[in-house]
């Protein structure tokens, strides 16, 4: 008796002599004498049939919710006040990279940061029997790094008294949904070719800035030189780059509360907060300093920007008003600025359209001379003999963005290697090079000069197709200029001509292709080089 327990409960089963199965709980106690032996037993039978049945009835209860919520995908929890973790399923588990014995009995706070915690306890903490539910969004931040959004739904459950005895909560990943309007954000505000900021951000800016304590307010409108042109020469590749080019030239005088935004094809606009006149005109001049060294530092296009700058000196002056000032004063500075710009861009061009090989309209400086010879025999005024010139430098500027390709493979009279569009680049080189031209007051001159140098004599040439003296004198003269030099100089696509048969190869071709009073003209000048 000493060593045994005086008092005992024990749970047993049987069957009764209907066959039922009968759940009883017995008690029994030990009866002793004075001396401690054991005399007897006393005991009772309880029958417990029907709580055993409620229990087991509950524990299956508990194994089937179990079983559902772990068919889910949302991540599902139970947990106190405290915000100790009474229940989780295997979405859970799987969502936090934990087993669930890592996780129950825990506060599933500890895997958030702390500005976080704060946010959940004063939702959970607002949770009322009229508002017993919530929804909210937070982030995880896990270990290695990488962060996961999920979308809560957190439900008090209260007792009779209407306090809260529990939480349950559902979740549901939505990563990808943020990473979705992230995107969607970034591009609402962003222009997509340079990364800066786009117009509608910009202007946004504009309002929000309009009443803060942040005057003066500099504004500058800076407007990219030339790209027209690059575009035209180069095509939109070339000039997406040379666009790029820009964008990072004025992002690199940017301090990081400044705001940089294309505001259009060519245009960019700079807000700059708490910036006088005096530091904003230093940063203007920063930025053409680093231009003039990019440009000497790199063997491609030459870049300009032209620039004019505002200051909004306090919240009373419109920064509008401010922006269509700067805007102003860029436009005066492109008067000077661009004129140069494309001049310079046209020198490049033309520097990288005379280290090509051969382009099928003979060797530039004897085209030069033969012209100007041909020139002064027809008794040329001045100014038509500068426009004669200057074609004989820049005649074939329409072939500078052709690979090359397509001109040897018109050279050698092959069009079936060519696509139609490569066909039709070929005979469309003389619009090309008129509209590089008209875009430039240095070519503007001789633009409807390079347009009608491929004409023919009877009306046969391209691209309008005219005919006789209704083909500028200087084009008729170029004409006979590249056909000669071609014919006596070594080419890839056709033997050299001696200089007699390549006269008499433009006498044959005399009142089709060449006008016939200039091929005799130009015989007797060849016949004495």
């Amino acid at each position: 008796p000493a060593e045994r327990s005086p008092y005992v409960i024990m749970p047993v089963r049987f069957k009764t002599k209907d066959n039922r199965l009968v759940h009883a709980e017995i008690s029994a106690a030990w009866l002793l004498n004075e001396q401690g032996n054991t005399i007897g037993i006393q005991g009772s039978t309880r029958d417990i049939t029907e709580r055993k049945q409620l229990e087991e009835q509950i524990i299956e209860s508990k194994q089937m919710y179990q079983s559902v919520v772990d068919t889910q995908q949302e991540t599902v929890t139970r947990y106190l006040a405290d915000t100790t973790l009474t229940f989780v399923n295997d979405a859970y588990c799987r969502f936090y990279g934990k087993p669930r014995r890592e996780l129950l009995g825990h506060k599933f706070l500890e895997f958030h940061p702390p500005e976080i915690q704060d946010q959940i306890i004063e939702l959970i903490n607002n949770l009322t029997p009229n508002k017993p539910s919530v929804t909210h969004e937070h982030y995880i931040l896990f270990p290695d790094g990488s962060i996961r959004w999920l979308e809560w739904t957190e439900q008090a459950l209260f007792n009779e008294a209407g306090e809260i005895k529990e939480f349950q909560a559902v979740g549901r990943d939505i990563t990808e949904r943020k990473k979705q309007e992230t995107e969607l954000q970034y591009i609402s505000f962003h222009d997509q070719l340079t990364g800066l900021y786009n117009r509608h951000y910009f202007e946004n800016e504009l309002q929000r800035l309009a009443g803060a304590r942040e005057h003066p307010v500099a504004i500058i409108s800076a407007d990219l030189d030339g790209l027209k042109l690059v575009n035209d020469t180069r095509g939109h590749s070339e000039g997406d780059s040379y666009l790029q080019a820009g964008a990072e030239m004025l992002k690199r005088a940017l301090r990081t509360s400044d705001i940089l935004a294309r505001v259009g094809g060519d245009e960019f606009a700079l807000i700059l907060p708490r910036t006088t006149q005096k530091a904003g005109a230093e940063l203007v001049a920063r930025i053409h300093r680093q231009i003039e060294e990019y440009n000497r530092g790199q063997a491609g296009l030459p870049l300009s920007i032209s620039i004019g700058l505002a200051v909004s000196e306090h919240s009373e002056e419109s920064l509008e008003e401010a922006y269509n000032k700067a805007d102003a004063a860029m436009y005066t500075d492109k008067l000077q600025r661009g004129k140069k710009a494309r001049a310079e861009i046209i020198t490049s061009l033309l520097a990288s359209l005379y280290k090509r090989g051969d382009l099928g309209e003979g060797a530039r400086e004897q085209v030069q001379e033969l012209s100007s010879q041909l020139g002064q025999a027809l008794n040329l005024d001045e100014r038509r003999m500068a426009d004669l010139g200057l074609l004989a430098q820049v005649y074939d500027l329409g072939k500078i963005n052709m690979p090359d390709h397509i001109v040897h493979s018109s050279l050698l009279q092959k069009s079936g290697e060519l696509t139609e569009a490569e066909d039709k680049a070929i005979h469309r080189h003389p619009e090309t090079g008129y509209r590089i031209a008209s875009s430039s007051p240095e070519l503007a001159g001789v633009a409807d000069l390079i347009l009608k140098h491929h004409e023919n004599f009877d009306g046969s040439g391209y691209p309008l197709g005219l005919k006789g003296e209704d083909i500028p004198v200087e084009c008729r003269i170029l004409a006979i200029a590249t056909a000669y030099s071609a014919m006596v100089n070594p080419r890839a696509y056709a033997k050299t001509f001696e200089k007699a048969k390549a006269i008499k190869e433009l006498q044959r071709c005399a009142g089709t292709q060449f006008d016939p009073e200039l091929v005799e003209k130009f015989s007797l000048i060849a016949e004495k080089l």
